[in-house]
This record gives C-alpha cells, sequence and structure tokens, in this order.
C-alpha cells in the first residue's frame, strides 16, 4: 500500500492493512515527521512513538489498527509492504539500537487511577526547537477528566520531545514543562487543583546528562540524580483556566495557558564525585588529531612540572573504555595514540585528571 500527496502539515490517518503487526520503524517514508499516534480508547489517551522512544509499544502497530501520521518538509508518502511486517506483540522481544548515541527519558504523572507520561530523545538529529522527531501532544478525541503532562518547545505542546545527545553549544537546555488536572464542562476542559505525584526516569539519559527540576511557582529546585535516577515527588497543581476541547484543525494540539509551571533543566556536562575545576597551568593539550578519526587519533600535551597523570577513555554512557596513560609523568611535551579495537562507532571522551584536577576532550570514532 502506498499513500501520497499529503500536503505538508497535514495529518493522515492511516491503516495497517495487515493480519500481522507491522513495525513504524521499517516503513519507507517521504517528508514525514518520525512520529506515528494511536488513539487508544481503552485508555482514552494517546499513544506515539518518534523511532526512539514513547508509549506504542516500540512503534509496533496491531493488525487492521488505525495510526496518524503527520507530513512535514514538504508534500509527504509512505509505503507499507511484506517487508514490514514484525512478529507478533505477544512474542516481541525488544529492539537492539544500533547507534550508541540514542538515549531517553519518561516522566510520568498521576492523579488516582489517572495517569499521563511525557518522553525526550536525545539524538544526533535532535533539536532544541521543534522538529520532525517532536511528536505534539493532541487533544483527546474523546473529552473525558484526565491528568496531562508535557513539555514544550517553541510553544509547541509535546509528548516526544527530542533533544541533541551532544550540545556543543550550550551547557544546558531548559525545556518548559506543564502539568494539569482537567475536568469536563460543557464543551470545555476546566482546570482544577489538586495534588499530583510525578516519578522520572532517567536512567538511560548519558551520566554525562545532569537533570533537575525547578518549580517556577515555589523556587523549588529538584536534582534528580541525587536520587539515582528515579523518584516520586508530590505537587499542588493550581487552576490555570479553561479551553475548549474541540478546534477546528484535526488533531488539535493542548494550548499554552501562561508560563508554563515547571523547568526541566539538562546540563550537558561530565559529572565527577567532585566539582570539575579548571586545569592547573602545569597541563596543557596542544592538539587532538584526526578528529573525527579513523583508525586512530593523537593527543599532544605539554606538562611543565613532574605529575601524576591518569588519561582515559570514556563513552557518552560514562563506562570507562580504556586507560591511554596512568602513572607519573616527567615535565615536557608528550604524544598519545588510540587506536580503538572492538568500539562502535560514535563518540567518545579522552579525559585527562593531573594533580586532584580533570578536564575532558570529545572526539568522534568513524567506521
Amino acid at each position: 500500500v502506498t499513500i501520497g500527496s499529503i500536503t505538508s502539515g497535514d495529518y493522515y490517518l492511516a491503516g495497517n492493512p495487515y493480519p500481522q503487526t507491522i513495525d513504524w520503524d521499517l516503513l519507507s517514508k517521504t517528508n514525514l515527521s518520525s512520529s506515528a499516534s494511536v488513539w487508544d480508547d481503552a485508555t482514552s489517551a494517546w499513544k506515539a512513538w518518534n523511532g526512539s522512544t514513547g508509549d506504542l509499544s516500540n512503534g509496533l502497530i496491531a493488525p487492521y489498527q488505525g495510526f496518524w501520521v503527520q507530513a512535514s518538509g514538504g508534500t509527504g508518502s509512505f509505503t507499507i509492504q511484506d517487508a514490514h511486517v514484525s512478529t507478533t506483540a505477544g512474542s516481541f522481544l525488544g529492539r537492539t539500537i544500533e547507534i550508541d548515541s540514542v538515549f531517553t527519558a519518561r516522566f510520568d504523572v498521576s492523579m488516582g487511577d489517572m495517569t499521563s507520561s511525557t518522553y525526550f530523545s536525545f539524538t544526533p538529529n535532535g533539536f532544541i526547537q521543534f522538529d520532525r522527531e517532536d511528536t505534539p501532544k493532541m487533544l483527546p478525541l474523546q473529552a473525558t477528566p484526565r491528568v496531562e503532562i508535557m513539555t514544550f518547545a517553541n510553544d509547541m505542546p509535546l509528548k516526544i520531545n527530542s533533544l541533541p545527545f551532544d550540545n556543543e553549544n550550550e551547557n544546558s537546555i531548559s525545556v518548559p514543562m506543564e502539568i494539569m488536572n482537567l475536568d469536563v464542562e460543557g464543551e470545555n476542559f476546566i482546570t482544577r487543583t489538586g495534588n499530583v505525584q510525578l516519578s522520572c526516569y532517567i536512567n538511560q539519559i548519558s551520566s554525562y546528562i545532569s537533570t533537575k527540576i525547578i518549580d517556577n511557582l515555589t523556587g523549588q529546585v529538584i536534582d534528580l540524580n541525587s536520587s539515582i535516577g528515579s523518584g516520586v515527588y508530590t505537587f499542588q497543581i493550581e487552576e490555570r483556566g479553561s479551553f475548549n476541547f474541540q478546534t477546528p484543525d484535526i488533531n488539535g494540539v493542548y494550548p499554552v495557558l501562561g508560563v508554563p509551571r515547571f523547568q526541566i533543566v539538562f546540563d550537558y556536562g561530565i559529572l565527577d564525585n567532585v566539582q570539575d575545576k579548571d586545569l592547573p597551568h602545569s597541563f596543557t593539550i596542544d592538539q587532538i588529531y584526526p578528529n573525527p578519526f579513523n583508525p586512530s587519533v593523537t593527543i599532544d600535551y605539554h606538562l611543565t612540572n613532574d605529575s601524576e597523570i591518569n588519561i582515559s577513555i570514556y563513552d557518552l554512557k560514562g563506562s570507562l573504555v580504556e586507560i591511554l596513560k596512568k602513572g607519573k609523568l616527567e615535565r615536557g611535551y608528550h604524544e598519545l595514540e588510540w587506536a580503538p579495537n572492538n568500539v562502535s562507532s560514535g563518540i567518545y571522551f579522552f579525559k585527562a585528571y593531573v594533580e586532584g584536577f580533570s578536564v575532558r576532550r570529545k572526539i568522534t570514532f568513524i567506521k
């Protein structure tokens, strides 16, 4: 089945034509958003997948299941064929992601038996601004009382927020987040006060990214890394007004009701047991070349004093890959070469410890 001529920005309601499960990630797509969304009538909520994260069961679409796609960047089209058939959902054991630099996070909010989730993916194609890997937070097809959580990019409410895993231009990214307790009156959603519980799951983020939540109302700052990536936090949600649960557009999104209550801040930097400090003048890195590299990279550095030194390579998850040099070195110019064996392509960090201080530099291995 081939579907074409989807106007850029428009949604298209498609369906799995097979009596078997198909895999959204395998479909041939042109000018489409990375996300597929399914309305789950049983839970009265949208389920989505953007190729990296979400709650649509790893992008598996059940037999004859309807799903929504959105054209992005031009006239959209896609094809579903035999090669896109997956194993049944019952026997599916998961998918291996070959790109080591894809990480995810999830934030769940609950109030009684009502729940909602928002997701982050950190990928090479992610942007701080709204991008094709982002999944908008769409209004429900059926208005019922609910609790909702969402983040924002360019004032667009999102269910899945795709961010860069390597943020070279800024030390941190601050993402607005809103939580709403919604009731239904006539044709409107009414925001209500109430206590909600927020659960945070950040264990799949690179250890070079630290995470905290800022409550803009109370000024409270929660360091999520201090709780080893998970925890349950209770907040008193305030009334924020009302809005119509129907819009003239198909699959309308939630409105922005003033300044969002929360900020999620991702700090890009190395997480050590002690705070990083500038290296003393006794140590300088002259050059790292070539970078990106294959098959080897050379590091030139200089010691002005005899020093104890530890130079190692780490991956994005903060795991030690290889120790290049450890021990006492005499003053002068030195050179190291790293020729990786049995490691994947991707970004690594050259890290040097000298006299209790540390520094890191990014290096990229390509095959």
